[in-house]
């Protein structure tokens, strides 16, 4: 699954990607597990983030970024700051979702 949606989701997607960013982002992950019916030992299969955003002026956000990913690590939620919507700017002193090694203005370095 996280295969399949990182190789097709730009080409299903891709005519709705977004050129910026929302003026308010909301970050989330859910990580889907699996637990072996014999031995009764659970492990992550993969992690799913995305970034609703709120652009300004609208009561109502939409999807901003999806991604599939092996887990959720700060690592990967940089990756997938920088790669959506031209990358993360912020004002200083502000830190996007996972981003916290962003400074003023700049991109997120990875």
């Amino acid at each position: 699954m996280a295969d399949w949606l990182s190789r097709s989701g730009p080409h299903i997607a891709g005519h709705d990607a977004e050129g910026s960013w929302a003026e308010t982002l909301v970050c989330d992950s859910t990580e889907l597990d699996w637990t072996n019916p014999r031995t009764g030992v659970t492990q992550q299969l993969f992690a799913v983030l995305a970034v609703w955003g709120y652009p300004a002026g609208s009561a109502s956000g939409r999807l901003w970024a999806l991604r599939a990913v092996p887990s959720d690590t700060k690592v990967a939620w940089k990756q997938l700051l920088r790669a959506s919507a031209g990358g993360v700017r912020r004002r200083q002193g502000h830190r996007p979702c996972g981003a916290t090694d962003v400074t003023g203005g700049a991109p997120a370095p990875v």
